[in-house]
């Protein structure tokens, strides 16, 4: 299974600190090294970007519509912490329409069966 993560996800892993939560990023890792874990390059800019974002007060780049896709073309499932809304432009939202699954960082946690 491949696991496209969009931005939120990626941010939320922060709170688990490497120094602390070892076996979590060990195997985290470990899908990055086999590429069942992916991302987009508009991802990652938005990760740079979001440092800067406070002191230059600019929109970051819009990188949903590439983790959408790239999980489409990948047969992946999206890993991305927004909510379905009704009649809203969110990843579930989107996800749903092209029947792409998607998923929240801890369902991506529970799919990969990690107890810490």
């Amino acid at each position: 299974m491949i696991y496209v993560f969009d931005t939120n996800s990626l941010s939320e892993l922060n709170a688990y600190y490497p120094d602390i939560f070892k076996a979590l990023w060990a195997r985290l890792d470990a899908l990055v090294v086999a590429q069942e874990v992916i991302s987009t390059r508009e991802v990652r800019t938005e990760l740079e970007a979001s440092g800067l974002a406070h002191v230059l007060k600019w929109a970051t780049p819009v990188a949903d519509p590439f983790v959408i896709a790239c999980a489409r073309v990948n047969s992946g499932t999206v890993v991305s912490q927004e909510k379905f809304k009704p009649n809203a432009a969110k990843i579930p939202n989107v996800c749903a329409h092209f029947a792409i699954p998607c998923m929240d960082l801890e369902g991506f946690m529970r799919a990969q069966n990690w107890s810490f």
